[in-house]
């Protein structure tokens, strides 16, 4: 039924679709094999966006969302993964131009910075009508150049802009993907999820499935577990932040 759904979506949008956007498709060559990968308990992979209006031809997506708060709530955010999973190892994927001030600030809190922000992929991504396309073609475009340089025992994906309240994914044992699943919706939310006992090159295909669907105008939250291996449901996130520059949430 969901994917049912997704290609209803993907019909109804489909005079939406401009070529430019195949370009999406093309795989990112990996890296050289690494004999020395740098191991982690936990790594968190973090997605990112602070300027989204310095382009006119980039769609900013939420207007009322202004930069100087998406950095402030990064900033937060950042330092929430420090404060409970200090010996993570945090990875920033970044599409926009930082200043130097601005890394100033967010170097001392992470491990990993991958400035996006030239990425013909991701200047193209940033021109689409949905959010999630920029988003899934930065993770896409990581796991596949990087896929074999990182291991983890449960590896963390964030949204920039949302703070953590509490370290849920400790109290999981299992292999599996764990989401917050909301039923009324049948979907569920991609803020904040972790994924236990797979590598980075084992879920490559389900993101880029998602990416492909998002493409033809289906928010990834609809789509992204129907693809992700062994699908898990969670309680509480313990993830908190603000959406559309203005609506609470705390997950």
């Amino acid at each position: 039924m969901r994917f049912i759904r997704a290609f209803k979506v993907a019909v109804k949008n489909a005079l939406k679709f401009h070529p430019r956007y195949a370009l999406l498709a093309r795989k990112s060559a990996g890296l050289p094999s690494i004999t020395d990968p740098i191991y982690s308990k936990d790594i968190f992979i973090i997605t990112s966006c602070v300027y989204t209006e310095l382009n006119s031809s980039f769609i900013n997506h939420n207007i009322k969302h202004t930069p100087a708060k998406r950095f402030s709530e990064t900033i937060t955010g950042l330092k929430s993964i420090k404060e409970y999973y200090p010996e993570a190892v945090v990875i920033f994927l970044e599409s926009s131009k930082l200043s130097p001030t601005d890394r100033s600030l967010i170097d001392p809190l992470i491990d990993r910075f991958y400035d996006y922000s030239g990425s013909k992929e991701i200047k193209i991504a940033r021109q689409h009508y949905n959010k999630g396309v920029p988003q899934y073609t930065a993770f896409v475009k990581f796991f596949e150049e990087n896929h074999n340089a990182y291991e983890a025992d449960t590896f963390h994906f964030l949204g920039a802009r949302y703070i953590l309240t509490g370290a849920i994914a400790n109290q999981y044992k299992g292999q599996g993907s764990y989401f917050l699943f909301f039923p009324n919706h049948d979907n569920v939310s991609t803020r904040y999820f972790f994924v236990k006992g797979y590598n980075l090159k084992s879920i490559i295909s389900a993101f880029r499935s998602t990416l492909y669907f998002a493409i033809m105008g289906n928010s990834v939250e609809d789509i992204i577990h129907g693809f992700i291996p062994s699908f898990q449901k969670v309680q509480k996130l313990e993830v908190k932040g603000i959406i559309n520059g203005q609506e609470a949430i705390n997950e």
